[in-house]
Protein backbone atom coordinates (compact mmCIF):
# COMPACT_ATOMS: atom_id res chain seq x y z
CA UNK A 1 0.00 0.00 0.00
CA UNK A 2 1.40 3.29 -1.10
CA UNK A 3 -0.32 6.34 1.13
CA UNK A 4 -0.08 8.49 -1.83
CA UNK A 5 -1.65 6.31 -4.08
CA UNK A 6 -5.07 8.27 -5.05
CA UNK A 7 -7.62 5.75 -3.86
CA UNK A 8 -5.71 4.82 -0.92
CA UNK A 9 -5.72 8.62 -0.40
CA UNK A 10 -9.47 9.17 -0.91
CA UNK A 11 -10.15 6.80 2.01
CA UNK A 12 -7.99 8.08 4.33
CA UNK A 13 -9.36 11.56 3.61
CA UNK A 14 -12.57 9.62 4.76
CA UNK A 15 -11.62 8.11 7.88
CA UNK A 16 -10.78 9.98 11.17
CA UNK A 17 -10.07 7.63 13.16
CA UNK A 18 -7.38 4.48 13.19
CA UNK A 19 -7.40 2.44 15.71
CA UNK A 20 -4.03 1.22 15.75
CA UNK A 21 -3.31 -2.94 17.28
CA UNK A 22 -0.07 -3.49 19.00
CA UNK A 23 1.00 -6.44 21.68
CA UNK A 24 2.73 -6.08 24.75
CA UNK A 25 5.79 -7.62 26.42
CA UNK A 26 4.05 -10.07 28.19
CA UNK A 27 1.86 -10.93 24.59
CA UNK A 28 -1.38 -9.00 25.67
CA UNK A 29 -3.56 -7.68 22.61
CA UNK A 30 -3.88 -3.72 22.87
CA UNK A 31 -6.48 -1.88 20.73
CA UNK A 32 -6.12 1.87 20.90
CA UNK A 33 -8.15 4.56 18.76
CA UNK A 34 -5.86 7.24 17.75
CA UNK A 35 -6.52 10.55 15.10
CA UNK A 36 -3.74 10.38 11.89
CA UNK A 37 -2.76 12.25 9.86
CA UNK A 38 -0.60 11.17 6.17
CA UNK A 39 2.64 13.20 5.48
CA UNK A 40 4.98 12.55 3.31
CA UNK A 41 3.70 9.22 2.33
CA UNK A 42 3.65 7.93 5.93
CA UNK A 43 1.13 7.69 8.31
CA UNK A 44 1.81 9.56 11.84
CA UNK A 45 -1.06 8.85 14.72
CA UNK A 46 -0.61 11.44 17.88
CA UNK A 47 0.05 9.61 21.77
CA UNK A 48 2.11 10.02 24.44
CA UNK A 49 5.30 8.92 25.43
CA UNK A 50 4.08 7.37 28.56
CA UNK A 51 0.97 5.45 26.54
CA UNK A 52 0.76 1.58 26.95
CA UNK A 53 0.97 1.98 23.02
CA UNK A 54 4.21 3.31 22.75
CA UNK A 55 5.97 0.60 25.08
CA UNK A 56 4.21 -1.67 23.34
CA UNK A 57 5.80 -0.52 20.17
CA UNK A 58 8.94 0.24 21.87
CA UNK A 59 9.15 -3.77 22.46
CA UNK A 60 7.21 -5.11 19.55
CA UNK A 61 7.19 -2.65 16.56
CA UNK A 62 5.03 -4.86 14.44
CA UNK A 63 1.45 -3.24 14.34
CA UNK A 64 -2.05 -3.46 12.29
CA UNK A 65 -3.92 -0.37 11.45
CA UNK A 66 -7.79 -0.30 10.79
CA UNK A 67 -9.21 2.40 9.25
CA UNK A 68 -12.87 2.68 8.32
CA UNK A 69 -14.57 5.15 6.28
CA UNK A 70 -16.60 8.13 8.47
CA UNK A 71 -17.19 10.60 5.11
CA UNK A 72 -17.26 9.66 1.46
CA UNK A 73 -19.31 7.35 -0.32
CA UNK A 74 -18.17 4.12 0.92
CA UNK A 75 -19.55 3.48 4.45
CA UNK A 76 -19.47 -0.09 5.29
CA UNK A 77 -15.73 -0.40 3.88
CA UNK A 78 -12.63 -0.59 6.16
CA UNK A 79 -9.09 -0.87 5.08
CA UNK A 80 -6.32 -2.93 7.28
CA UNK A 81 -2.60 -1.98 6.95
CA UNK A 82 0.36 -3.84 8.55
CA UNK A 83 3.56 -2.79 9.54
CA UNK A 84 6.26 -1.52 11.30
CA UNK A 85 6.03 1.61 13.94
CA UNK A 86 8.33 3.73 15.28
CA UNK A 87 7.74 7.06 17.93
CA UNK A 88 9.20 9.79 17.03
CA UNK A 89 10.34 12.72 19.10
CA UNK A 90 11.84 15.24 16.28
CA UNK A 91 10.49 18.46 17.38
CA UNK A 92 10.62 20.08 13.80
CA UNK A 93 8.46 17.13 12.33
CA UNK A 94 6.17 16.99 15.53
CA UNK A 95 4.84 20.38 14.65
CA UNK A 96 4.39 19.41 10.73
CA UNK A 97 2.28 16.75 12.05
CA UNK A 98 0.24 18.99 14.79
CA UNK A 99 -0.45 21.42 12.17
CA UNK A 100 -1.85 18.99 9.61
CA UNK A 101 -4.40 17.23 12.51
CA UNK A 102 -5.10 20.76 13.28
CA UNK A 103 -5.88 21.24 10.20
CA UNK A 104 -8.18 18.39 9.81
CA UNK A 105 -9.40 18.11 12.84
CA UNK A 106 -10.06 21.31 13.99
CA UNK A 107 -9.90 23.89 11.38
CA UNK A 108 -12.50 21.86 9.02
CA UNK A 109 -16.32 22.68 7.85
CA UNK A 110 -17.53 19.91 9.88
CA UNK A 111 -15.10 20.78 12.97
CA UNK A 112 -16.39 24.37 12.73
CA UNK A 113 -19.69 23.85 12.43
CA UNK A 114 -19.97 21.25 15.33
CA UNK A 115 -18.12 24.16 17.60
CA UNK A 116 -20.66 26.77 16.51
CA UNK A 117 -23.73 24.39 17.21
CA UNK A 118 -22.58 23.30 20.76
CA UNK A 119 -20.84 26.84 21.38
CA UNK A 120 -23.16 27.41 24.59
CA UNK A 121 -21.99 24.21 25.67
CA UNK A 122 -18.75 25.24 26.31
CA UNK A 123 -17.24 26.86 29.42
CA UNK A 124 -15.53 29.71 29.12
CA UNK A 125 -13.12 30.76 32.01
CA UNK A 126 -12.49 34.36 32.91
CA UNK A 127 -8.77 34.96 32.55
CA UNK A 128 -6.45 36.11 35.35
CA UNK A 129 -6.81 39.77 34.71
CA UNK A 130 -10.72 39.61 34.64
CA UNK A 131 -10.31 37.82 38.08
CA UNK A 132 -7.79 40.54 39.71
CA UNK A 133 -10.66 43.11 38.60
CA UNK A 134 -13.58 41.77 40.62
Amino acid sequence: MNVDDAEVRRFLDGSMIARLATISARGTPQIMPLYFVCLDGKLYLNNATTSPTVRNIGVRPGVVLLFEADRGRCHDCCLRVTGEASFREDAALMRRVSLCAARKYYFCLPALLSTLRNARKVAVMPSANTMLRS
